[in-house]
């Protein structure tokens, strides 16, 4: 099945504790937990996705919250193909 073109924001993490952590510190943005993907971690970890158009506001929730050990990319699919570009490490 091919993925269908879309751009996001994908916050990853060392432990599924963290990513739910996350997520609450990122809930008036509506993220939502999906598993990681497998181009960037072959755990099956949790990760958190949202909004390109919310990077700033969640990026400013991340630093000022307790969460620790994240990484954050902008996903991005083009006719199919997965283009990954990591934008910060915590």
């Amino acid at each position: 099945m091919a993925r269908r073109d879309e751009t996001y924001i994908l916050y990853i993490f060392e432990s599924p504790h963290l990513a739910i952590k996350a997520q609450k510190v990122l809930e008036s943005l509506k993220p939502k937990v999906i598993p990681v993907l497998r181009e960037l971690s072959e755990s099956c970890g949790m990760a958190v996705k949202i909004s390109v158009d919310e990077m700033e506001e969640s990026l400013a929730l991340m630093e000022e919250s307790s969460v620790s050990k994240w990484s954050m990319y902008r996903v991005e699919i083009i006719n199919g193909e997965l283009f990954l570009e990591q934008l910060k490490e915590k």
